[in-house]
């Protein structure tokens, strides 16, 4: 995989993450206001453009790689999202999920690993 290709990749991985964490911030600033507060609200618009930067990025990895060996990637975003919400929201990591992430890491790494 060339820098191009991973970099595109770790734009998108990262695009999906952000849009997560802001549509959380956003759920939890707007707590019991409607669903159309929330969906206003700043952050939830920010968690839409970075989904849409993750929608126009995308298709660029697949151009470049095969989704065999892309998809798999996506699996970070579940522990990239655990551990920016741990850092800038403060939630707690507990020793499972640094074990879900061990057997995670290890999927792809299982899974992209090239035929030798």
């Amino acid at each position: 995989m060339g820098f191009a290709t991973a970099a595109l990749l770790t734009v998108s991985l990262l695009a999906q993450v952000a849009a997560l964490l802001l549509q959380r911030l956003a759920g939890l600033r707007t707590g019991t206001e409607s669903v159309v507060s929330t969906w206003l609200d700043p952050f939830s618009l920010g968690g839409i453009a970075c989904l849409a930067l993750n929608g126009a990025v995308w298709p660029l990895v697949l151009r470049r790689v095969p989704l065999g060996r892309a998809y798999p990637f996506m699996a970070f975003i579940a522990p990239l999202e655990l551990f920016a919400a741990a850092s800038i929201m403060g939630e707690s990591v507990r020793p499972l999920h640094l074990v879900g992430v061990a057997f995670l890491v290890v999927g792809v790494w299982i899974l992209t690993a090239r035929k030798r």
